[in-house]
C-alpha cells in the first residue's frame, strides 16, 4: 500500500497514526519525522501527548497496545552510591549494568518509537527540602559527582540515540525553593561557582547535544504569596477575573526572578501536583488541588502568561490521571481508594459529561469563564486539549505523579481507572 501524509510545519515531530482501510483500522504507527530544524514554534496546532512509563513487561506490553508520542520516567535519587547510575545501591552489591535503568529506557523508546523522557532530579538524594538543596549545592564533592552522572547520561543518550530527539526536565523544586528563599543569583554554590554559574553549567553540558531539548521545572508555589484565601496561584482569589490577573501577577514575578539566572531549554515545565485531589479527603472549597472549570482556566492563563515573558513553550507535566464520577463514558465509577481517585484532570483535558452529587453541583458547574454548560444538574465540559495552543502548551505529560495516585497504565500499578482514560484518548480524531 501507498500512504501520503500531509505535514505541516508545526506538527509534533512524533505523533501516533491509525492506518485504515475503507474506515476499519488494520494498524496502529507512531509516526516520526526527522527535520532540518527541530524548533517548534510557541503556538502549535497539534499538542502531543506523553504519559508516566515504567520498563517493567506489562508496562511495555501496554505502550506497545496503545501509542504515545513520548513518555517519562524519573532519574533521581542523587550522585553516587545509592544513586540512579548504581541502580539504586551501592558498588558491593550492584549486580546490573551501570546506569541499567536509563539505558534500559533509551532501548525500549528505541524499540517503541517513541520520545523517552528524563525527569533529572538529583539535587536532592534522599529526600528534598531547601535545606537539603543548599547542601547539596555548596558540595564541591557532591557536585562533582553529580556533574560525573549528568555527562554518563548525555553520553548514552548521544550512543543510543544519535538522530533521535530526547528531552529532560531539569530538577522539580529547584528553583521554587530558591525563590521562596528569596536566594540571588550570586547565592554561594561549589566548584568555585555560584547560584547562577551553576545553572549555566548544567545547561552547557547539555547544550552540546543538538538531539537533546531541555527545560526547567517551575513549580506554581514558586512564588511565595498565596491570596486571600491562602490557597496559592491558582485559587488565591474567589472571583474570577481576580484570580486571573493575580495568576498572571505571580507569573510575571516568578519571571523576573528566573530572568537573573539567564535560564536557557526549548520549553518550561509546570506541574499541577500529581496526587488526585480526592487522595486528600478535604472538602472542595478547601481542597487546593480540587481544580473545577474556572480553576483550571485561571491555570492556562498563569501558564500562557509564563510563556510569553519567557517566549517559550509549555510542557504541563505530570497531570493526574484520574477523572470525575458519574461520567457518561464510564460506568464503573472510581471508589476513591488508593490509585483509584477522582480528579478534574483528565476531564478538563478531555471534556465530558458528568451528573455531581447535589452538594458538589455548584463547585463543578462554577461557568464564570463561560465556556461549560449545565442542565438539569448536568455538567459538560468541552475538552480544551485541541485549544491549549492558544495558551502556548506544546506537550501535556500525564501521570500517575506518586504511588498511590491514580493510574491510566504505563506504571506497575496498571490501568487503575477502569480504563476512562485510554478510551477517551484513543477515541479521539488521528491524523489520516
Amino acid at each position: 500500500m501507498r500512504f501520503r501524509i500531509k505535514y505541516t510545519q508545526n506538527a509534533p515531530p512524533s505523533l501516533p497514526v491509525d492506518v485504515k482501510v475503507k474506515g476499519i483500522k488494520i494498524q496502529s504507527i507512531n509516526l516520526s519525522l526527522r527535520l532540518s530544524d527541530p524548533v517548534v514554534p510557541v503556538a502549535a496546532p497539534h499538542v502531543e501527548i506523553g504519559v508516566a512509563g515504567e520498563d517493567s513487561p506489562a508496562c511495555l506490553d501496554f505502550f506497545r497496545s496503545h501509542k504515545f508520542s513520548s513518555r517519562y520516567i524519573y532519574l533521581n535519587s542523587g550522585p553516587g552510591v545509592y544513586g540512579w547510575r548504581l541502580n539504586y545501591t551501592s558498588p558491593e552489591y550492584n549486580t546490573m549494568q551501570i546506569g541499567h535503568r536509563a539505558i534500559r529506557y533509551l532501548e525500549h523508546c528505541n524499540e517503541l518509537d517513541m520520545i523517552p523522557v528524563f525527569v533529572y532530579y538529583n539535587i536532592p538524594d534522599s529526600g528534598e527540602s531547601f535545606y537539603t538543596n543548599m547542601q547539596h549545592i555548596q558540595d564541591d564533592a557532591y557536585m562533582r559527582l553529580y556533574f560525573e552522572d549528568l555527562d554518563f547520561l548525555l553520553g548514552c543518550i548521544k550512543r543510543l540515540r544519535p538522530d533521535k530527539l530526547t528531552r529532560i526536565i531539569l530538577e522539580p523544586d529547584f528553583l521554587g525553593y530558591m525563590c521562596q528563599n528569596n536566594q540571588g543569583p550570586d547565592t554561594k554554590a561549589s566548584l568555585g561557582l555560584d547560584f547562577k554559574g551553576l545553572v549555566h553549567r548544567i545547561q552547557d553540558s547539555i547544550s552540546e547535544f543538538p538531539n537533546i531539548e531541555y527545560g526547567w521545572m517551575v513549580n506554581l508555589w514558586t512564588w511565595p504569596e498565596y491570596g486571600p484565601t491562602g490557597m496559592g496561584v491558582v485559587r488565591g482569589y474567589s472571583d474570577y477575573k481576580d484570580a486571573i490577573k493575580f495568576a498572571e501577577k505571580c507569573a510575571t514575578n516568578i519571571f523576573n526572578y528566573l530572568k537573573q539566572l539567564d535560564l536557557g531549554g526549548h520549553f518550561f515545565a509546570v506541574d499541577k501536583y500529581g496526587l488526585d485531589f480526592r487522595a486528600l479527603e478535604q472538602p472542595l472549597d478547601k481542597n487546593p488541588w480540587a481544580f473545577n472549570h474556572d480553576h483550571w482556566m485561571v491555570f492556562l492563563h498563569f501558564v500562557h502568561s509564563l510563556g510569553k515573558l519567557f517566549n517559550k513553550p509549555a510542557h504541563l507535566w505530570q497531570m493526574p490521571c484520574g477523572h470525575l464520577n458519574q461520567s457518561q463514558s464510564d460506568t464503573v465509577p472510581l471508589d476513591n481508594t488508593i490509585q483509584k481517585y477522582e480528579d478534574s484532570s483528565a476531564t478538563f483535558f478531555f471534556g465530558d459529561s458528568f451528573t455531581p452529587k447535589a452538594d458538589e453541583l455548584e463547585h463543578w458547574g462554577a461557568n464564570k469563564s463561560g465556556l461549560i454548560q449545565v442542565e438539569n444538574g448536568r455538567v459538560t465540559w468541552p475538552g480544551m486539549l485541541d485549544r491549549l495552543n492558544e495558551y502556548g502548551v506544546k506537550v501535556v505529560m500525564f501521570g500517575a505523579g506518586v504511588g498511590i495516585s491514580t493510574s491510566l497504565g504505563g506504571l506497575v500499578s496498571g490501568i487503575t481507572d477502569n480504563g476512562w482514560f485510554i478510551r477517551k484518548y484513543e477515541s479521539r480524531s488521528r491524523p489520516e
